[in-house]
């Protein structure tokens, strides 16, 4: 079997498949000469994820229809799988709420100690302003409930 050798015809037309000349990618070089992605591997997995979990999906229930984002509506089938008695979501759902849990939790004690030993702060109490009073003894009863 001999290999096809295509002939070099100057004064061909330019038509579909056959651009001109000066158009043409030259020989050596590259189509990217910076010779980098337009985004990081894990930046557009990141922006597809998010794009995914945004997208506007319609649900029905009986003869309703709703129109949710898809993370809601993932959250709400993984919430009708554990009242179903699916373990592993039950699992899923236990840890998310320990988590957001203990998040919180974390953000209360800084909040307090902005309150009693920040030094821009007035430290006699009957210098605070009511929602500075009212925010504390929100916080430290939280702080009580967490201890007990």
């Amino acid at each position: 079997m001999t290999a096809k050798v295509r002939q070099r015809n100057p004064n061909y037309a330019v038509d579909y498949g056959r651009p001109p000349e000066h158009s043409r990618f030259k020989k050596g070089r590259s189509g990217n000469p910076v010779g980098g992605r337009r985004y990081a591997q894990g930046e557009r997995g990141s922006r597809l994820l998010r794009q995914e979990a945004n997208r506007i999906l319609m649900l029905r229930e009986g003869d309703k229809i709703e129109k949710l984002p898809a993370i809601q509506a993932a959250m709400r089938s993984l919430f009708v799988s554990a009242a179903k008695g699916k373990t592993a979501a039950l699992k899923m759902i236990l840890q998310a709420m320990s988590e957001i849990a203990a998040a919180d939790s974390e953000r209360t004690p800084m909040k307090i100690y902005r309150f009693i030993v920040d030094p821009n702060q007035p430290t006699d109490l009957g210098k605070l302003t009511e929602t500075e009073v009212d925010e504390l003894e929100r916080l430290l009863s939280k702080a009580r409930k967490i201890e007990k």
